[in-house]
């Protein structure tokens, strides 16, 4: 059984967040790829040096004729639909952010085979402004109203099958589609597409909310404990960190730990 990570990064140079995420992937029983667009040779280097794979994002944009003036948010979901179509034979796959993510435990122990997992924020989608802007300027006010009195569906990580992370994919295509010829390119729609899609077809899903994957977005002050090297918050005991980069003594103690 073959697991993969897989994420995206365009115009990057080597930084803590990147060293994060290519050290701590070491703590999964799966393999790291980055499908890069002008990562620097810095950043490439130190991938494959630490077992990690660079994926060349231009090269494969003009093979593919892929419009790298599109948001990175929306080009990150095109680069995974191919590549997981079309370059990788993993059975499992992880796909998440590039520099915010810290792996605590193996990940891959929770795949479902059935459907695809993504996170619930613990927080509804009317009360945070930002996300709620995000779905009315891609989809309208009717989607919104729709599913307002949800809970936010975090699209920077998900995780499963193969076969179900392609079909997923598909559909945020579909929905990026929609959302491109209403809005236009529009920095951030990938998570109005996830989260338009978990409330319209759920038996695709299945929404955790016992943050095995924490995202930290609302927790810039949370204080944190370190119990047999595992941080935990909240009194959750998280197999990954996402986000922990708006917490500034969480973001300083994971760049430390993993030197």
């Amino acid at each position: 059984m073959k697991n993969e990570i897989i994420t995206f990064g365009t115009n990057y140079k080597l930084n803590n967040g990147i060293k994060t995420i290519v050290k701590s992937a070491k703590n999964t029983s799966g393999t790291l790829t980055v499908i890069g667009v002008d990562l620097d040779r810095e950043t490439v280097k130190y991938i494959e040096d630490n077992n990690g794979k660079c994926i060349d994002g231009r090269a494969l944009s003009e093979k593919h004729n892929i419009d790298l003036t599109l948001s990175p948010y929306t080009l990150k979901v095109i680069f995974y639909t191919l590549y997981c179509k079309k370059y990788t034979d993993s059975d499992n796959l992880f796909i998440c952010d590039f520099t915010d993510v810290f792996f605590q435990k193996d990940i891959f122990k929770l795949i479902d085979d059935n459907k695809v997992t993504v996170h619930s924020e613990l927080k509804k989608i009317e009360t945070c402004p930002t996300n709620s802007t995000w779905i009315n300027t891609c989809f309208g006010s009717e989607i919104y109203n729709k599913i307002k009195h949800k809970n936010i569906i975090n699209s920077g990580t998900f995780y499963g099958k193969r076969k179900n992370i392609n079909n997923l994919l598909d559909n945020m295509c579909t929905e990026i589609i929609r959302a491109l010829s209403f809005c236009g390119n529009y920095l951030i729609i990938d998570q109005p597409a996830m989260n338009k899609l978990v409330y319209e077809q759920p038996d695709i899903f299945e929404v955790r909310e016992d943050n095995k994957v924490y995202n930290l977005a609302h927790n810039t002050d949370t204080e944190f404990n370190v119990k047999d090297s595992i941080i935990s918050l909240n009194n959750y005991e998280s197999y990954v960190l996402h986000q922990y980069d708006v917490n500034e003594k969480l973001k300083t103690f994971i760049h430390e730990k993993v030197k």
